[in-house]
């Protein structure tokens, strides 16, 4: 649905694209998501398990020692880490089975849920997922000394930064079972700055990706109520007073609502705006902060009621003008015609603006404004067509008193 929006915004000749700088953490640069490992570190640790092959049983200890690689970082983040071990076995029988010693050496892999900051993160953050592999050397077996492939994969938890708890199902030759294991991190663990930023502005966000998306939005809202068709309607609001457009695809009746409101001006000369989209349950509210120059200090979100997210530009391109736009200042006089229009708002005697686009390939859009001085902002009501694309929007209700919701009044 959202795609259908951007196309309506796109027919009323807006931008849907753009980009947006929010505030980072500072400090050194580590990875947003990673594990409890970091490149040098080395762990001790045990598993003994209860193994079969077929009917035979024996009861293994298996002691290891590894070494940390490689700790890889991919777009910003670090949950893998590469290691060599070595490790020995010893086992008992308990059935149908002999007395066996071994030891190997190979590979491994971890995998670390440190800094996703979910609501269970608490226990994530302790989560190490392994996998070791390799080859070994069985001293003792029925059919004599010989090389074999074993593996172990399982997870461990982190009781503390060093000491940790495990589970895993080992495979040492033919003998397979479950095992327990516990173990050592010697070493300074890695950093990891955390994902919360992003949850926040995804709620914002998850990566980029959500942060295209969340401005996207705010710009289609946007546009469509302040620049409609690209065109700025100089009639002034006042504090308090709100607009709400109804826009409506012609062809598939698909429509939902902007609203526009001045909430403050405030002694520097910037100005707190509300834009709020609506279609059915959903919704999406911004309070945002215009300075003097139009370009935007602030803005406060909040989607479907839920929580408000704050979010400061630090680019110097996020401008809320659009430069692209045309004001409406009655030089096109000459070329429009009175007209009484109903809207959802009411009955209005507006001046009627009309024109006709050619394009570069020689398709045509036809295009019309209603503008009235005895609304906020002067639309009444918009029309575009194009091709196979039809669009209106209308004004749906004028009011006085809007009040801040997502920040309180100064």
């Amino acid at each position: 649905m959202f795609n259908k929006r951007c196309r309506l915004a796109a027919l009323a000749g807006l931008a849907c694209v753009a980009r947006l700088a929010a505030d980072g953490t500072g400090g050194d640069l580590v990875p947003a998501w990673g594990s409890m490992y970091a490149a040098g570190n080395t762990t001790l640790s045990g598993q003994v398990a209860v193994e079969s092959d077929g009917g035979a049983l024996v009861l293994s200890a298996a002691p290891s020692v590894e070494f940390i690689v490689w700790k890889p970082v991919m777009a910003g983040i670090a949950p893998l880490d590469l290691g060599v071990q070595a490790m020995g076995r010893v086992a008992v029988p308990l059935r149908y089975a002999g007395f066996q010693l071994g030891l190997g050496g190979g590979g491994s892999v971890h995998f670390g849920l440190r800094g996703l900051e979910t609501p269970v993160s608490g226990y994530l953050d302790r989560v190490d997922l392994f996998a070791r592999f390799g080859l070994g050397f069985a001293a003792t077996t029925s059919d004599g000394p010989g090389l074999i492939g074993y593996s172990s994969s399982g997870f461990n938890y982190f009781v503390d930064d060093r000491l940790f708890i495990g589970l895993a199902y080992t495979q040492w030759g033919y003998y397979g079972g479950v095992s327990l294991q516990g173990g050592l991190r010697l070493g300074r663990g890695s950093s990891v700055s955390g994902m919360g930023g992003v949850w926040d502005a995804g709620a914002l966000a998850i990566g980029a990706a959500a942060e295209t998306v969340f401005v996207t939005r705010f710009y289609a809202y946007y546009f469509t109520s302040f620049y409609t068709g690209g065109y700025y309607f100089p009639a002034p609001y006042r504090v308090g007073d709100s607009t709400v457009y109804r826009v409506r695809d012609r062809d598939s009746g698909d429509s939902f609502t902007v609203e526009r409101a001045l909430l403050s001006e405030e002694a520097d000369g910037s100005r707190w705006w509300r834009l709020e989209f609506r279609q059915g349950d959903e919704s999406v509210l911004y309070e945002f902060r215009m300075r003097d120059d139009t370009r935007v200090a602030e803005i406060l979100y909040s989607e479907n009621g839920g929580p408000t997210v704050r979010v400061v530009p630090t680019r110097t391109d996020m401008a809320a003008y659009y430069e692209g736009a045309t004001v409406y200042d009655g030089a096109e006089d000459g070329r429009s015609k009175k007209e009484t229009v109903r809207v959802g708002a009411g009955r209005f005697d507006a001046r009627r603006v009309s024109r006709r686009v050619v394009a570069d390939d020689g398709s045509v859009g036809d295009f019309a404004w209603w503008l009235s001085d005895s609304v906020p902002g002067g639309l009444v009501k918009y029309e575009a067509e194009e091709e196979d694309d039809s669009m209106e929007l209308t004004l749906e209700r004028v009011s006085t008193g809007a009040a801040f919701r997502l920040r309180s009044a100064k």
